[in-house]
């Protein structure tokens, strides 16, 4: 019979419960993986197998990472089609009794997962069916908005797929071979979305409603406009649900729960979209400086506005960007430096205490009182140049966060001097030990007036204030003695034990008092998480409006005239895709289409031809 250490017993029971993943084991400063993970994480991550002792079995195969360079790792075994359970020590080491306690805090699959390095949305999509429609719910990874429908046509939900770069799906587990069967569609099929069943009670309306009510702390979904879509809150709810259960946090990011309609924007069908290049042509046109403006960029591309004065309302926007190129520039300069804060704000909700999260969105809040100076020229005449403040927070941020935190060991470093008192005593006697004890025997060389008092420190007995037995007479009585030696004795004093204690612990304080500190900064930015998602989407907008600007300053391109008019005239038109990729000179294009008799114009790239169509 098998008999397995302490340790790789705790790992058995904890890797039984998570079959499907490649189970990150914290151990010290490294996640360790056993026996069949570590045979598949060493193929995929070209690391070293080794192994570890086996009581009666000989060795168990192992390989491993350091924790502080998990994130790496992680990035592959996804990309790789793998899901990463991570394992951690939940509690104290140095007061564990036999061996720590370990538990999964988090399970990252392809459609959870933060992608720090790439500024593509990658959403989640959660769908369920029933004998007279499809419910289907998505979320972005990178932002804290649901967007949820109800769809009587299978053809629809297979569009709506297609054209957003979905990489899960989660569905009832009864469904299993009906979903399946979906996804073998040809738009679905080369997209390699990872299938995930989950729990069918999670997708029961009555429990969906109930959990999507106390998310967003209301009494029903009415506002939200899918209070009569059952299987719309089915799979909102269980698409929560699953979120929390990966990510065993509140998830306090995901503040918005909205109807996924394209009534508002032109429809463009998965094959027009690739037909037209859509993505060669986002290429192209894509000047925006932010990952905040690029996501809403493609946004826009992909769902053309219908509304006559939304594009009226952009259009002049461009304008008064273009006449203002000051401000332009002063905009290049500032948003070079706004990192992607929803991203931030998404991994400090799924429970990543990350120092480099925190500040990034220190740093960004910090930038608003200049942003806003210098749009105001523009946001008096256009309201698509509004930045919202956000003072408390900013305030704090500042007052908290160091703005300097090394990139190499940031650990009792990130928070800012004066914010914490004990903090910056502790800092203070760590890196002025010396100075301070100098200081000390001078005092108590002037308080005693004995010349020949020195204080010192050994392995053994700590630190002491030696006194040579002649002056023992002039000892003041707060002296405690502790060592006596042939001719001196040792004492210690509150104020030097007190010293004492905090150097020798003073990294471990500071460490600990920095972490509850942290993670209460932490509680305070996900309070601003509503006000932090429309300072975003306000930046993102300004962004995109700056790219545009960018190609309105281009030669060649114009601004378009728009009326309510069924007409299209357009003369010595140009396609940037097919100009760019041309090798022979490009031939512009006249095009005129109406309603009436001229409805179709063949365009080559040379020569265009008019064909009249009959009513």
């Amino acid at each position: 019979m098998e008999t397995a250490t302490p340790m790789l017993s705790q790992y058995k029971k904890i890797k039984a419960q998570y079959q499907d993943c490649i189970l990150f084991f914290r151990l010290g400063d490294f996640y360790e993986m056993f026996y069949e993970d570590a045979k598949k994480a060493s193929r995929i991550l070209d690391l070293v197998l080794t192994s570890r002792g086996h009581e009666k079995t000989g060795k168990a195969p192992m390989c491993g990472i350091p924790y502080h360079a998990a994130d790496n790792y992680i990035t592959r075994l996804i990309k790789a089609g793998e899901k990463v359970a991570i394992c951690e020590q939940v509690e104290d080491p140095s007061i564990a009794k036999g061996i720590v306690k370990r538990d999964v805090i988090r399970v990252i699959t392809s459609g959870t997962y933060i992608d720090e390095t790439n500024y593509e949305p990658r959403y989640l999509v959660c769908l369920t069916t029933s004998k007279k429609a499809i419910g289907l719910s998505l979320i972005d990874t990178t932002n804290g908005s649901i967007q949820t429908n109800e769809y009587l046509d299978l053809s629809k939900t297979v569009a709506v797929i297609s054209k957003l770069p979905i990489y899960e799906c989660v569905f009832p587990e009864a469904q299993e071979e009906t979903i399946r069967e979906l996804f073998k569609h040809p738009l679905l099929r080369s997209k390699n979305i990872t299938l995930s069943p989950f729990a069918d009670w999670c997708f029961n309306t009555e429990i969906a409603q109930k959990a999507l009510c106390e998310h967003f702390a209301v009494h029903n979904l009415k506002g939200y406009g899918i209070d009569d879509m059952p299987l719309a809150i089915a799979t909102s709810g269980a698409l929560l649900e699953y979120l929390k259960e990966m990510n065993q946090q509140p998830l306090r990011h995901i503040d918005k729960i909205s109807l996924y309609t394209d009534t508002d924007s032109c429809y463009i069908s998965p094959a027009a979209c690739h037909g037209l290049e859509l993505e060669e042509l986002r290429k192209i046109l894509d000047h925006t400086l932010t990952a905040l403006g690029k996501r809403k960029f493609r946004e826009w591309l992909y769902h053309p506005l219908k509304n006559t004065e939304e594009i009226l309302e952009r259009q002049e926007a461009i304008s008064l960007f273009k006449e203002q190129p000051r401000v332009m520039e002063d905009i290049l300069r500032l948003f070079r430096h706004i990192p992607d804060i929803e991203k931030n704000l998404s991994r400090l909700s799924c429970g990543y205490t990350s120092a480099k999260d925190i500040l990034a969105i220190r740093n960004t809040l910090a930038l608003i009182p200049e942003i806003q100076k210098t749009l105001y020229p523009l946001s008096e005449k256009s309201m698509l140049f509004t930045v919202n403040d956000i003072p408390s927070l900013r305030k704090l941020l500042e007052e908290a966060i160091n703005a300097d935190i090394p990139l190499s060991n940031p650990e009792g470093k990130i928070i800012q001097k004066g914010y914490h008192r004990e903090l910056d005593s502790l800092r203070d006697i760590q890196e002025n030990g010396r100075r301070w004890l100098k200081d000390l025997q001078e005092k108590e060389i002037k308080r005693t007036g004995i010349n020949s008092l020195k204080i010192g420190f050994n392995k053994v007995f700590g630190y002491y204030i030696e006194i040579t037995k002649t002056n023992l007479k002039s000892v003041p009585e707060n002296y405690i003695r502790k060592q006596t030696l042939v001719n001196a004795e040792r004492f210690i004093t509150e104020e030097l034990k007190n010293f004492e204690e905090n150097i020798l612990t003073a990294e471990s304080k500071i460490l600990r008092i920095e972490s509850d500190l942290l993670k209460n900064i932490q509680q305070r930015v996900l309070d601003h998480t509503q006000a932090l998602h429309t300072f975003s989407s306000y930046i993102a907008t300004i962004d995109c409006i700056f790219s545009l600007t960018q190609l309105a300053l281009t030669p060649g391109f114009i601004r378009p005239f728009i009326d309510e008019e069924t007409e299209i005239n357009i003369k010595e038109g140009r396609h940037p895709v097919v100009e760019k990729n041309c090798i022979d000179p490009f031939v512009a294009n006249d095009t005129f289409l109406n309603c009436e008799n001229d409805h179709l114009n063949i365009i080559t790239g040379v020569f265009a031809v008019n064909t009249d169509v009959a009513d």
